[in-house]
């Protein structure tokens, strides 16, 4: 939506997909995961990385500023709406498996971290509906997530709260003012960022 002023073309059937994707309901492409490729990830399984997916579909609070400025010069915070999401019937025991063993749990983009740290919390069954409802804030401490594969992306917005939450704002702020210095891309077709 933001993109040439939401008029797409052609190649963004191509580029703004991920070679994974296989339901349709996103009104986005999560697009930490355009980074990677089939090649890809084929090497980091290789390199005995343990790999699942989370079908999440991407809602227009992906697109929507947490601060709204109303009258009298206040702001109002305004939560992200819920997104659909389903995990497969192995993840819960792969990431609980990894903790086990002292590994980390990295996550590719920060929708994917919303719903991961929502599943944490909710009690459904592996492979059933559920709603990432949960709103990450600063000071949020994680219960799955220890990593994260993200773009670089606009201030106000829930995107960059969980990226601060993840790396605290100094570190935050030092790698932005590094991008910007050297002219990295950002947004949805932007460079990648890897947060250990």
């Amino acid at each position: 939506p933001y993109i040439r002023g939401g008029e797409g073309d052609k190649a963004d059937e191509r580029d703004y997909q991920t070679f994974f994707a296989s339901h349709p309901g996103s009104v986005a492409a999560p697009t930490a995961g355009l980074h990677f490729t089939p090649e890809i990830m084929d090497r980091l399984r290789d390199a005995v990385y343990s790999v699942d997916f989370v079908t999440l579909h991407v809602g227009t609070p992906s697109f929507i500023p947490v601060y709204v400025h109303g009258k009298e010069g206040k702001t109002r915070v305004i939560p992200p709406a819920p997104e659909r999401c389903v995990f497969s019937a192995s993840l819960m025991a792969k990431i609980r498996d990894a903790k086990d063993r002292g590994g980390r749990v990295i996550a590719v983009g920060t929708t994917v971290v919303r719903a991961l740290e929502s599943m944490a919390r909710v009690k459904c069954a592996e492979g059933e509906e559920f709603e990432a409802d949960l709103f990450i804030t600063p000071e949020y401490k994680f219960n799955l997530v220890d990593c994260l594969v993200t773009n670089f992306h606009q201030p106000g917005t829930t995107h960059m709260l969980i990226v601060e939450a993840l790396m605290g704002r100094e570190l935050l702020e030092e790698s932005y003012h590094y991008a910007l210095s050297n002219r990295y891309r950002f947004l949805s077709y932007g460079d990648g960022m890897l947060i250990l």
